[in-house]
């Protein structure tokens, strides 16, 4: 399933670099809560792919400059069950110019 994330970054754009790790890890639960959503709860999501510069921004970029917690690290606390793997296929793969989640 594919899901767009919110125009809401610097400038308004919809990348992972230009967003707050608040507004990321709300586009990463929006993605996997889709599946859920769309099939009216008959289906969970098990696995997140994402472009391995994107894995690599949520794999060190932590959630509060008070907490050693990454995003990566919080949302898997928050979803179990899910798996977030990196793949170089996912670069450009996104809905529009904006590659997806980019």
């Amino acid at each position: 399933t594919r899901v767009s994330a919110p125009n809401d970054g610097t400038s308004s754009a919809r990348t992972f670099a230009s967003k707050t790790a608040d507004l990321i890890l709300r586009d990463m639960h929006n993605c996997v809560q889709s599946i859920v959503t769309l099939t009216n709860g008959v289906e969970r999501a098990n696995t997140l792919l994402l472009p391995e510069a994107q894995y690599g921004l949520i794999q060190s970029m932590r959630v509060s400059t008070v907490s050693d917690t990454t995003v990566l690290d919080f949302f898997l606390k928050t979803h179990v069950g899910i798996t977030v793997i990196p793949v170089w296929q996912c670069k450009d793969a996104g809905i529009g110019v904006d590659g997806g989640v980019s």
